[in-house]
């Protein structure tokens, strides 16, 4: 079985601990992961645009939030190694001043900037994103199809998938015991964090997806996955 994989850094390469290590791990299946970490849903769209649907038995679209920086020249490519650079507005204005004005990359960031700033709406980022779903959904046969909700906003994905599976809320489940206003500032993850998860729960998530990729039954219950405890911070986070 061949299997496409596409999304933001929920589904991405990241680390031999991620859920999409783990599950090649476990299957005999072939992948081809093109996800990439702070990727808006429109440019999840324009990869699979790329594909031919017909070379693959699964594809599996993991879906990020609505409102997410996007320009024609893409800023998540490889001229920009680092991921989440133009993910929201905080993230814009703390990149955009470690960029030279002067290099070609910098009015990119001035752009998303000034979007957000004058431009940006939620409501009309929600009808954008629902309308990407609409053509995912329309133009990929439904037998192929897997919908795995990365971040997406729940009123917006449960429209469109069956599977409950959130990623985000595990990974938020994770950090209840540690978490403070300035978590991602005082924290850089570690080799053991993947898809942002430890390996514990990647390695659940990696068996809740080859179980939907199988055809089996599934049922996701956030109770299941591990929190992280205070004094093992060190073990998946370093201090910057």
């Amino acid at each position: 079985m061949k299997i496409f994989i596409v999304g933001d850094s929920f589904a991405g390469r990241n680390t031999p601990s991620s859920w999409y290590s783990q599950l090649k791990n476990i299957t005999d299946f072939k992948f081809v992961n093109v996800a990439a970490g702070g990727t808006s849903l429109f440019w999840t769209w324009k990869q699979l645009k790329l594909q031919n649907w017909d070379d693959f038995d699964k594809i599996i679209v993991v879906v990020t939030n609505h409102g997410r920086g996007y320009t024609s020249n893409s800023l998540m490519r490889k001229s920009i190694p680092s991921e989440d650079l133009t993910t929201n507005y905080p993230m814009v204005l703390r990149n955009i001043e470690k960029i030279n004005p002067k290099d070609p990359k910098y009015l990119e960031f001035l752009a998303v900037k000034l979007w957000y700033e004058h431009i940006y709406d939620n409501e009309m980022e929600i009808i954008k994103h629902k309308g990407i779903l609409d053509n995912i959904i329309k133009n990929i046969p439904n037998e192929k199809l897997i919908l795995i909700n990365g971040c997406c906003d729940k009123e917006i994905f449960n429209e469109y998938s069956k599977y409950d599976l959130c990623l985000n809320d595990i990974m938020n489940k994770e950090l209840t015991n540690v978490w403070s206003n300035d978590f991602f500032s005082l924290y850089e993850p570690t080799d053991n964090i993947g898809n942002h998860l430890i390996p514990s729960n990647n390695s659940k998530v990696a068996l809740y997806i080859k179980d939907i990729i199988e055809g089996k039954d599934v049922s996701f219950r956030l109770e299941d996955f591990e929190m992280i405890d205070y004094k093992d911070l060190h073990l998946y986070y370093e201090h910057i």
